[in-house]
């Protein structure tokens, strides 16, 4: 496994085969989540899962999904509780953000969020940076981006946000990190498409932790 680096992951370098790196920011919409959840079951994908907690938290179905979600094979990461911008928040107020989807996922599963984090917005700055390496999380960024929570945005702009126009395939490299949310309806039509055509394209689609496994020691590619 690669030397374990404080620099902010944005694609995992050294693999010797073609894959991508599956995120999912969930935390919204639960029902929404749940049916993209039968997607990736139905096509054999894991993910790592990046959740915020506040929603989750207030349904009585959110430990349970949180459980389906580690037993359908899936990892977990942390995304705060709430979604606020991180920045404008007091040192306090960030480790709480971060701590309670902690507690939460740990309380209802005995599992954790450990090791990695998504800032919401993917706002940081120094105090931000300083509580995640005081709680040993690493800092996950994307390669690509899905732009499935833009205003309007259709199924068909997702998948040619991922895998590119028709006619001008996108270059994807290996260990991107792709970013979909568990939120948008529009996914549950644009998601088999996207992962449909990567598998075409003789990609494997991995969660961070089996990307990372199967990459050779490298610094990895940082902001």
């Amino acid at each position: 496994m690669p030397t374990w680096s404080w620099d902010t992951l944005t694609r995992v370098d050294g693999l010797d085969v073609d894959a991508v790196v599956l995120t999912i920011d969930a935390g919204a919409r639960v029902a929404n989540l749940e049916k993209e959840l039968d997607i990736l079951k139905d096509r054999r994908v894991h993910a790592t899962v990046f959740l915020y907690t506040g929603e989750l938290s207030k349904s009585k179905t959110g430990a349970d999904i949180v459980k389906r979600i580690l037993a359908d094979g899936h990892e977990l990461g942390n995304h705060t509780l709430t979604h606020r911008d991180l920045t404008k928040l007091e040192e306090a107020d960030v480790a709480a953000e971060i701590d309670a989807v902690e507690t939460f996922v740990h309380d209802g599963t005995g599992a954790t969020t450990k090791p990695y984090f998504r800032a919401p917005f993917l706002a940081t700055n120094a105090v931000v940076d300083r509580v995640i390496r005081g709680r040993c999380f690493r800092p996950i960024w994307i390669s690509v981006d899905a732009r499935d929570d833009r205003p309007k945005a259709q199924s068909d702009d997702i998948v040619h946000a991922i895998l590119g126009e028709p006619g001008k395939p996108r270059d994807i490299p290996r260990g991107a990190i792709l970013l979909f949310h568990g939120s948008q309806p529009e996914n549950l039509t644009a998601l088999p498409l996207v992962i449909d055509g990567l598998h075409a394209r003789g990609f494997a689609i991995l969660p961070l932790s089996d990307a990372l496994r199967l990459a050779k020691p490298t610094r990895p590619a940082h902001r």
